[in-house]
């Protein structure tokens, strides 16, 4: 404890005084510099919360994270807590991804070329449009390894290819043929506005479906990488638009993000309904009527085991 509170003294800049309640330390508040101590920090759940200007966060990570803590300070915190996936020098490396060299952008016509006609034909059906191909710069195989199949990119921040999903557009027993790296990114980064709430859905095409915002998990739980980004970027609300079968999986994200205080709203789709079957219209409606998930509702959803 006397280590935690030695930390917080100095990165907070001033050293507190204990309370009555035990394990709480109270400090004067670096963000609203009230005369009085009013940031309460708890040095064992690590909740923290100024009573006058009502900054608050569920990890002390958080409350580094806004004073600019430097990298030997997260480290120390890192040691202290055992919170360590959440160090400031934490990166995964991700293997090289590239796209198929045989390659070709949709939106590029060529006369006569029946695979291509068979590709478009399978996009109409999702009802992808080819602004959609455009904006996602959505092509497809017509030989090698990724023959038969449309390829959409992902692109990071930078622009810099992250993933790219190859859905065959026949039936072949292998729906998907990604390439061989982590799936430990941030899918449409490159599309995604940090200033605004963001839509997680399970796959690239629930979130072309979607369009605003969304960014598709590649699964039903949120990779590392995308927690981090949200938890940097103060994302203060997130939309879930997962399958309605995946209700365990709701429950265990709308866990995850809560204890950093971010407001979460299920989208509570249809049985046997997904993002892509429903289209963006009726999305758009399943958004405006979503609701926040409270603390209560996520008792009631936990007591009957979903």
């Amino acid at each position: 404890m006397n280590n935690l509170l030695s930390l917080l003294s100095v990165v907070i800049g001033n050293p507190g005084r204990n309370v009555r309640k035990e394990n709480e330390h109270i400090f004067f508040c670096p963000f609203c510099n009230h005369y009085k101590p009013k940031l309460q920090v708890n040095l064992v759940s690590q909740f923290w919360h100024c009573w006058v200007c009502d900054s608050k966060g569920r990890r002390l990570y958080q409350l580094f994270k806004k004073l600019n803590a430097n990298r030997s300070q997260f480290r120390e915190l890192s040691e202290i807590v055992g919170d360590s996936f959440y160090s400031a020098e934490s990166k995964e490396v991700s293997n090289k991804v590239s796209l198929p060299k045989e390659y070709k952008p949709l939106w590029i016509k060529e006369t006569g070329n029946i695979i291509r006609k068979h590709a478009m034909s399978y996009l109409n059906k999702r009802k992808i449009s080819e602004g959609d191909i455009i904006k996602y710069q959505i092509g497809y195989c017509d030989y090698g390894l990724y023959s038969n199949r449309i390829i959409i990119p992902s692109y990071d921040e930078d622009m810099k290819l992250n993933y790219f999903l190859a859905r065959d557009f026949y039936s072949s027993y292998q729906k998907y043929k990604n390439p061989p790296v982590s799936k430990n990114v941030i899918v449409f980064d490159s599309l995604i506005n940090w200033n605004e709430p963001i839509v997680l859905c399970e796959g690239v095409f629930d979130g072309i479906s979607i369009k605003r915002n969304a960014i598709p998990l590649l699964g039903k739980n949120i990779p590392k990488a995308l927690l981090e980004k949200i938890i940097n970027k103060n994302i203060n609300k997130v939309y879930l638009a997962l399958d309605a079968d995946a209700k365990s999986e709701i429950l265990k994200i709308t866990d995850i993000l809560s204890k950093y205080n971010i407001d979460v709203y299920i989208i509570k789709l249809k049985e046997d309904t997904d993002p892509s079957d429903a289209g963006f219209e009726e999305m758009l409606k399943y958004v405006k009527n979503s609701e926040s998930s409270s603390f209560t509702e996520q008792i009631m959803m936990k007591l009957n085991n979903i």
